[in-house]
């Protein structure tokens, strides 16, 4: 059987290479085996980073890109999409962070899933929030259904994007990453493939460790706050959904997000 699931990863200057490696072993040491590895080196990284990845080389599913630019995440994204994924055979793609652990059942759950359940599109998973060192901090538990995840959208990003698996043909019909978004792309791309009728859902299990790593909540910032301000409005129009009470919301998430950052960590513990 040739490889049918694809996965693609972003490596930055700041990302752990500690956690890199931990990343990436969790993919290559997946139960399930027809998968390959996209690595982007998304601009200059130290040197340490990249003896890393020279270590990898010598696995078969394991292929690096290098950029000599820092493309951003959404343009590095759909750069392995267009040039490695897309038109190559391959039935699913999957995201992965280079600071994330995947459990090592990730990707048979969902391979079983999509298969099992042929109309949805997209599955991500549960996931269990881990720290700097990995220490588990709680447990993240999403909606599992369509209807749910879709008349939430507005309240809040239905998918964990580290954690999910699309099926090839949603970026077969065109769909990208938005590449003028340094952030949020994961929340517009949801809203684009509602509002083109792909099924969600999520498997209730976490089947991936999660690092909010100390910089995580000041990534949450000003910019960051109007963009997922921008991101619902957005969904609003798009869906057509702009009620008061979306708006009020919107406002008031908003509000909490530019707040100080032990505000900030309470509104992501309980609205997210």
């Amino acid at each position: 059987m040739s490889n049918n699931l694809a996965t693609i990863m972003c490596v930055y200057s700041g990302d752990s290479v500690e956690h890199l490696e931990e990343s990436i072993d969790s993919v290559l040491g997946q139960s399930y085996q027809h998968h390959d590895l996209y690595v982007l080196i998304n601009g200059e990284v130290s040197n340490k980073a990249l003896r890393l990845v020279e270590q990898y080389q010598n696995n078969d599913n394991f292929f690096p890109v290098f950029s000599t630019e820092n493309m951003g995440l959404a343009k590095a994204m759909n750069h392995l999409l267009d040039n490695y994924v897309v038109g190559k055979g391959y039935l699913y793609v999957a995201r992965m962070d280079a600071d994330d652990i995947c459990l090592i059942n990730r990707f048979q759950k969902q391979v079983d899933f999509l298969n099992i359940y042929t109309e949805v599109s997209i599955v991500g998973s549960d996931c269990i929030e881990i720290d700097d060192s990995g220490v588990e901090l709680g447990y993240k538990k999403m909606e599992a259904t369509d209807s749910i995840m879709k008349k939430n959208i507005i309240k809040k990003c239905p998918l964990n994007h580290p954690t999910v698996m699309i099926r090839c043909e949603v970026f077969d019909s065109g769909c990208r990453y938005d590449p003028t978004l340094k952030n949020t792309q994961d929340y517009y791309l949801w809203v684009d493939l509602i509002s083109k009728g792909f099924v969600f859902s999520n498997i209730n299990e976490a089947l991936l460790k999660f690092r909010i790593t100390a910089s995580f909540y000041k990534k949450r910032g000003r910019k960051k706050a109007l963009n997922d301000f921008k991101g619902r409005l957005y969904a609003m129009r798009k869906l057509n959904v702009f009620t008061a009470k979306n708006v009020a919301f919107t406002l008031a998430i908003s509000l909490l997000r530019l707040s100080p950052t032990f505000v900030s960590k309470l509104a992501y513990k309980f609205l997210r």
